[in-house]
């Protein structure tokens, strides 16, 4: 993003409910800190409006993730059929904000939406620069054209959980430099809490990642520069809140610790200049708390609220992201009908894959790659496939397996895996038919109500005539009695 520079000016415009869900299909469990993280990179963010429905389901768990990072969220309420105008509202307010004599230098669009091609366009004609955010296989390639630069989740959100990265020693600069410490020694600490060490730990993170920045953009990693940078990335550093009495005493600690080096030009500035350690001790170091997943309340109160806090706990804990059951049903028929013309020589669960996947390219599904390959693994995991005569997990993708149960039962046996997952992940998650039925289903009506009475009455163990289980039609078919 060679055109981005740290002294920009950024507006933010969120399509909440159309990133939300894009993102959860994509089996990325949807945060907003790694997208203002790295916003904070290209320059000073002046304005972050989020449009939705913030009252109902799926926008409702992520209300205060939004206000946690001061974005304004502009309620758009939803009407019976189930739309609403947010992607109207956010153009008329980006396009206003546009027309001010002052107005910000990027606008930066978290959208999939095709709809919006007409607003990067009239942006574009005033001058400035549009930074698109979205999901890899669920954004338009028309709205990835347009922008100017166009980032995704998908690539944001595992950097900004992992260790910042280290990267090899820049070559020398033009100018002559020695590798010195500098003079002045950082204060005794005695004893350092537990605490403190580990908000120094992700001060040294904090400093790492803001030179290697630096040093992308081609730009010197000056002391006054690098602190500035620092204090963009995260407002609240502060080398006298860890014990510190100067930046240049938080940088000597991280020198001594050899997250960097230190080095002194041979002009007459007096700045000191930053390079990153290759042998930084930066992986080591924990990443930083996300107490988002721990505060979260599964709210099981309505059957939308219900089939939310389900599908929440699926794509966090599972990372299954659920497909709908008009695509599930059509890629499980398909599976067995691969089967049927395999003529008994069986596919490897590798295979599947691969097939589901083209199959769903052809069908133009749009369903991520991630999603078919848990559609795999689910079958697996409830020993749909037979080899040797025997129902089982199969650990080798790479040994042919036939299906131990027909495609009815085998939908019924992820049916019930999906739900059992739910309750291994969080125990005292309270199962509501009806949230159950419109997660699996996506509709509630007597079938699908019936249908999920059984799942649920299955999965806790209760009494009833709800027929053999697919896992018992399994064994049935091999001949095993269980």
């Amino acid at each position: 993003m060679d055109q981005l520079r740290n002294d920009n000016r950024l507006a933010i415009f969120i399509d909440a409910e159309n990133i939300v869900i894009e993102a959860e299909k994509a089996g990325i469990p949807f945060a907003l800190d790694p997208v203002i993280g790295r916003l904070r990179e290209e320059g000073q963010i002046v304005f972050a409006n989020a449009y939705g429905d913030w009252a109902a389901p799926p926008l409702f768990n992520y209300r205060r993730q939004f206000r946690q990072n001061v974005v304004e969220l502009q309620e758009v309420a939803t009407d019976q059929r189930g739309k609403n105008t947010a992607d109207i509202k956010l153009a008329v307010d980006a396009l206003e904000m546009v027309l001010l004599p002052h107005a910000p230098d990027i606008i930066v669009l978290l959208t999939g939406d095709r709809d919006l091609v007409p607003l990067v366009q009239k942006v574009k004609r005033y001058g400035k620069t549009v930074l698109g955010i979205g999901i890899k296989g669920s954004t338009s390639s028309d709205l990835e054209q347009a922008c100017n630069t166009f980032l995704y989740l998908d690539d944001m959100y595992q950097p900004m959980r992992e260790t910042p990265p280290v990267v090899e020693e820049p070559a020398p600069r033009a100018i002559s430099v020695r590798r010195v410490k500098p003079v002045v020694a950082p204060p005794p600490v005695p004893r350092l809490s537990e605490n403190l060490l580990q908000e120094r730990t992700i001060a040294f993170h904090l400093l790492v990642r803001a030179v290697s920045i630096l040093d992308r953009q081609g730009k010197a990693a000056l002391g006054s520069t690098t602190r500035q940078l620092m204090q963009q990335l995260d407002s609240t550093f502060s080398p006298d809140r860890l014990g510190f009495t100067s930046f240049k005493d938080f940088v000597t600690a991280a020198v001594t610790d050899d997250y960097v080096f230190c080095l002194r030009p041979n002009g007459e500035t007096a700045d000191f200049m930053l390079e990153l350690n290759p042998h930084s001790p930066a992986g080591m170091a924990p990443a930083p708390r996300n107490d988002i997943e721990e505060e979260t309340i599964w709210r099981c109160d309505t059957p939308e609220l219900a089939r939310n806090s389900y599908r929440q706990i699926l794509l966090t804990k599972k990372r299954v992201p659920l497909v709908s059951w008009v695509d599930r049903q059509s890629l499980v028929n398909r599976l067995w009908q691969l089967f049927t013309e395999s003529k008994e020589a069986g596919l490897t669960i590798d295979s599947m894959t691969a097939n589901l996947k083209a199959f769903a390219r052809q069908q133009q599904m749009r369903i991520p790659d991630l999603a078919i390959e848990k559609i795999t693994q689910t079958l697996n995991i409830a020993r749909c496939f037979v080899s040797n005569g025997q129902p089982f997990y199969q650990h080798d993708l790479m040994t042919p397996v036939m299906p131990s149960v027909d495609a009815v039962d085998a939908l019924d046996a992820m049916n019930s895996t999906y739900v059992r997952a739910i309750t291994f992940a969080v125990p005292m998650i309270q199962l509501l038919p009806e949230g159950i039925a419109l997660l699996l289903f996506d509709e509630i009506n007597e079938i699908t109500l019936d249908r999920a009475k059984r799942v649920v009455n299955e999965v806790e163990g209760r009494s009833g005539d709800t027929g053999p289980t697919a896992m018992q039609l399994a064994f049935q078919h091999a001949g095993i009695q269980k």
